[in-house]
């Protein structure tokens, strides 16, 4: 078995001299160069580590299905209480947006570490553009939660028109776009690798 790191994983110098942006910056001209350079270093001994260990594939794709799985989930479950009314089913769908919010975090940490390590940190468009959408996903997934949850009353049972309200409404458009925002930024990371 080779356990060599494959070529792409190669470290690029990625401060000082030669590490320099588009714009001809390099990354120990701005506060906390160190710590940059810090972080970076470890993402590669991550790398090399697990690379030791004979996987060498990237981290971001195990995590991304995490949160894809659960905004998708979200949607799902808030139609099917809309269609059948069943507030249950919205408590359900406003479950699977919590921890959809939550699981942005490592996705997008290990989404940052494959870029570094396999892009070595390059502006890319397509990184620039799955970066503004993360982002968006996010806020769209707090929207939604903070609009999408259950007056008291509602979840005690006593309303059987779970999505009457507008404030519901806006948190059932919102989930359908952040289904959009996640099968746009599956794609993209597909295009990235594929």
């Amino acid at each position: 078995m080779d356990t060599r790191i494959p070529r792409w994983r190669t470290p690029r110098s990625y401060v000082g001299s030669v590490a320099k942006s588009r714009v001809g910056v390099t990354a120990l001209s701005f506060p906390f160069g160190g710590a940059v350079h810090n972080f970076l270093t470890m993402i590669h001994a991550i790398y090399q580590f697990i690379g030791k260990l004979g996987y060498t594939h990237p981290l971001h794709p195990m995590v991304t299905h995490i949160t894809i799985g659960l905004t998708i989930g979200t949607l799902a479950f808030a139609i099917i209480s809309l269609l059948f009314r069943r507030v249950r089913l919205k408590l359900t769908a406003f479950h699977c947006a919590v921890l959809a919010v939550v699981s942005i975090f490592p996705t997008v940490l290990l989404g940052y570490m494959d870029w570094q390590e396999k892009f070595g940190g390059q502006w890319i468009m397509t990184i620039i553009i799955k970066m503004i959408l993360a982002g968006a996903l996010f806020v769209c997934l707090l929207a939604g939660l903070l609009l999408g949850r259950l007056p008291k009353g509602e979840a005690e049972g006593a309303d059987q028109r779970p999505w009457r309200s507008p404030r519901a409404i806006a948190a059932l458009v919102l989930y359908f776009v952040c289904t959009g925002i996640v099968i746009a930024l599956g794609f993209l990371g597909g295009s990235l690798v594929y």
